[in-house]
């Protein structure tokens, strides 16, 4: 019992560690179209749900992409605030087929290490 809670330990550190990096990551989810613009969510309708605004010319590009499971990469300059973050630039979009037995199917993960956007 104690592996178990210590290996839950153990991977939730390191995704929480991985979110408050900035950098070049590859985020596997889907285009939603929302009230306030283009976003990608990741592990849509769940408890780790993440949501990705853009700038509205990089959100053009994902426009075509709308409703449809994607491979984004994208460059966060700035830390994620909680559940959501903020793409500054929009580098590689594709298509996916979602394979839902697989928990995996969706998520982000950081590439490249970058620097922060300093804030205002």
């Amino acid at each position: 019992m104690k592996f178990f809670f210590l290996l839950f330990f153990v991977s939730t550190t390191l995704h929480a560690n991985e979110l408050s990096e900035c950098g070049e990551y590859t985020i596997k989810g889907v285009i939603r179209p929302l009230k306030d613009g283009i976003t990608i969510v990741v592990n849509e309708k769940t408890k780790s749900e993440l949501k990705i605004t853009t700038t509205i010319p990089e959100s053009s590009q994902l426009a075509a992409f709308s409703n449809r499971p994607v491979t984004v990469t994208a460059l966060l300059n700035k830390k994620f605030d909680g559940t959501k973050g903020f793409a500054e630039k929009i580098i590689k979009t594709e298509f996916r087929l979602p394979d839902p037995m697989n928990p995996k199917d969706t998520g982000i993960n950081l590439e490249k290490k970058g620097e922060c956007a300093k804030s205002l």
